[in-house]
């Protein structure tokens, strides 16, 4: 799109994908990332932070049942800067095995990020570690 002149084109496809449901937005995020569109993935995964959780535990399980693993940290890097921790926390509750990548991104975040999500699992008795 970039050479045919149609670049600001872009950002409102890729607004257009996050609005899809999870598997295809999911897919779509493997594809860019696979093609060496590292920003254009890295923006989609921004935009889908603000979905459900239980949407998002979705994406994060199919990005990492397609090896995705930067881009499951990206989503949920982007998830605990936007979203309280409680938030955060209910994507765990959807997917329990998104604890430890979550507490990662939420240490690349800030210490201050990790210490209120692990809090947070803490108290939904979900495991912090």
């Amino acid at each position: 799109m970039e050479r045919s002149e149609l670049a600001a084109d872009v950002a409102t496809l890729l607004w257009e994908v996050a609005t899809l449901p999870a598997d295809p937005l999911a897919a779509a995020a493997t594809e860019l990332a696979a093609a060496g569109r590292a920003d254009d993935c890295r923006t989609l995964l921004h935009q889908a932070a603000s979905r459900p959780p239980a949407d998002l535990a979705m994406i994060a399980g199919a990005l990492t049942g397609a090896g995705c693993h930067e881009e499951v940290a990206e989503l949920l890097g982007a998830l605990v800067r936007v979203r309280p921790p409680e938030e955060a926390v209910a994507v765990v509750k959807a997917r329990p095995g998104l604890a430890q990548p979550l507490l990662a991104a939420a240490e690349a975040v800030s210490r201050s990020r990790h210490r209120d999500i692990a809090a947070a699992l803490r108290r939904s008795s979900l495991p912090d570690r």
